[in-house]
């Protein structure tokens, strides 16, 4: 193959990549803006779910502490 010939395709296919990941970026972009601009309707439930979560956490926690067998040896 050709340098010129290689050359060009190399260039061709670099500005293919970068539009397309170009393009992927701005539309994830305009997508997380939408989803944090509706996030203060859920804000309530999502605080409220993460604390029952870190509370049964920590009750699974103390519970096996608990339960963990007592070593005996001396």
């Amino acid at each position: 193959m050709k340098v010129s010939r290689y050359f060009s395709l190399d260039l061709l296919a670099a500005a293919m990549w970068s539009v397309l990941f170009a393009s992927i970026g701005y539309c994830a972009t305009h997508l997380a803006a939408r989803w944090i601009e509706e996030l203060h309707r859920h804000e309530r439930p999502i605080v409220a779910a993460l604390m029952l979560l870190a509370g049964l956490i920590l009750l699974r926690r103390w519970w096996l502490a608990r339960q963990a067998p007592v070593d005996l040896r001396i």
